[in-house]
């Protein structure tokens, strides 16, 4: 052992186990930004560029439904269904 308390090291692993906010935005500024640049120097970004701006769409799209989703429906079944989903994946 290393000499610290229980608490501290299940502290010490949730800070593995989560990624930074400096990762979240190197990872998406990847999606977001290179990617694109990528798709622009390809010889072939006709159809490339049709399929980022298709999902690009589907993100902007299925977030406005979330949201309306979200605002009209009951919020306690949403969190019923929203953890159903986390142990479910989780098991599987």
């Amino acid at each position: 052992m290393d000499g610290r308390e229980g608490g501290e090291a299940a502290q010490s692993c949730e800070h593995y186990a989560s990624p930074s906010g400096n990762d979240r935005r190197r990872f998406y500024g990847t999606i977001w930004f290179v990617v694109p640049l990528v798709i622009a120097h390809q010889a072939h970004m006709g159809l490339l560029g049709i399929g980022l701006g298709m999902f690009d769409f589907a993100i902007v799209a299925l977030g406005f439904l979330l949201g309306n989703l979200a605002d009209k429906s009951n919020k306690r079944a949403l969190v019923f269904f929203g953890l159903l989903l986390f142990s479910l994946r989780a098991c599987f």
